[in-house]
């Protein structure tokens, strides 16, 4: 298989190198990476036509002549100073701008050059309700959308209530949903055209509960699995209710990413732990702390083998918030960076 190539240079060895590592990590060896730090092999590199598929060049390096070489996409790293004339095919990155948003700004704007997206299926459940889960999981679809991200929503709660933080809070007609129910293989392409966007792609609200619709809650593993096989998205968030029946394993299975969310407390952690016994494969797994506040680790008390991957400070009015306000939030930012 023929190689990406990927050419970037600033004269700042300290700021670059972090970059080179998350383009060496995300790409693997599907790509050369080239870092140049030195002037003057910069100019010497460039002294004969060069090719490739993307360049990161700093606005103190780049000139017009770049524009002469082969390069499917040029990336200036601009630190806001004045640009001399550019040529068509540049892009504009600020280089004060975080690693993970210069590099899905670059993989979005060189879809050429990416490797085959790889769609993942990021299913939140907590063991106990009053987590905040819904508030995570739309706060991390829609944070992952400010990156770049495609990203479908899907509310897996056999009563959907999640669409009050939306702007378009109609739920599907019982006509639909009916025709939907006779629908249950081949799902996701029936219901595509219903499919509403709000910062990221979702599942419009069924009106009332599915059993009453003629439907099961295995439906939305089939909705999930079937987005999944048509790689139109990076990530599909499955937000599921906190029961624990026999179609839950089945959609932890297919998912490849679970986030376990419970409070600091002993009794979360028990019940957590529970439904973990029941769980055979728990590498996809990672327990988060909701509306942590610092105090000593309650769920490790425990003893029941909960140990915690990351912690989410409280919220102030996350209650109230939008999923654009959500998706702003650096704790669920921080959440978000952990499906890369």
């Amino acid at each position: 298989m023929t190689k990406s190539k990927i050419i970037m240079a600033d004269l700042d060895a300290k700021y670059l190198f972090p970059l080179e590592i998350k383009f060496l990590k995300e790409f693997g060896e599907t790509a050369d990476v080239i870092a140049i730090t030195d002037k003057e092999y910069f100019d010497e590199y460039f002294a004969l036509p060069k090719s490739a598929d993307i360049l990161l060049v700093s606005n103190e390096l780049y000139s017009a002549e770049l524009g002469m070489h082969s390069i499917g996409n040029v990336f200036v790293l601009s630190d806001g100073s004045d640009m001399p004339d550019v040529t068509s095919n540049v892009n504009f990155i600020s280089k004060y701008t975080s690693i993970n948003e210069i590099f899905s700004q670059v993989t979005s704007a060189s879809s050429n050059t990416v490797k085959e997206k790889q769609t993942r299926i990021i299913t939140f459940y907590s063991a106990t309700g009053g987590t905040g889960k819904t508030t995570l999981a739309m706060g991390v679809a829609a944070a992952l959308a400010k990156r770049f991200k495609k990203v479908l929503y899907i509310n897996a709660e056999s009563v959907n209530v999640f669409q009050h933080r939306l702007s378009d809070k109609q739920a599907f007609s019982t006509v639909d949903s009916a025709r939907l129910a006779t629908k249950h293989v081949g799902i996701y392409g029936s219901l595509k055209p219903f499919i509403r966007n709000e910062i990221f792609n979702y599942v419009p609200p069924f009106p009332s509960s599915l059993s009453s619709l003629g439907m099961d809650m295995t439906v939305y593993e089939t909705i999930a699995t079937e987005a999944k096989i048509t790689k139109e998205y990076d990530a599909i968030i499955v937000d599921c209710d906190s029961s624990f029946r026999e179609e839950k394993p089945s959609l932890f299975a297919a998912s490849d990413r679970v986030f376990m969310l419970l409070h600091n407390s002993r009794l979360e952690a028990e019940a957590t732990a529970d439904v973990m016994n029941c769980i055979s494969n728990r590498d996809k797994f990672l327990f988060i702390c909701n509306d942590y506040s610092g105090e000593e680790n309650e769920t490790e008390k425990a003893d029941r083998g909960i140990k915690i991957d990351e912690h989410v400070a409280h919220i102030e009015g996350a209650a109230d918030m939008s999923v654009k306000e959500l998706g702003e939030n650096k704790e669920i930012q921080k959440l978000s960076y952990l499906i890369d």
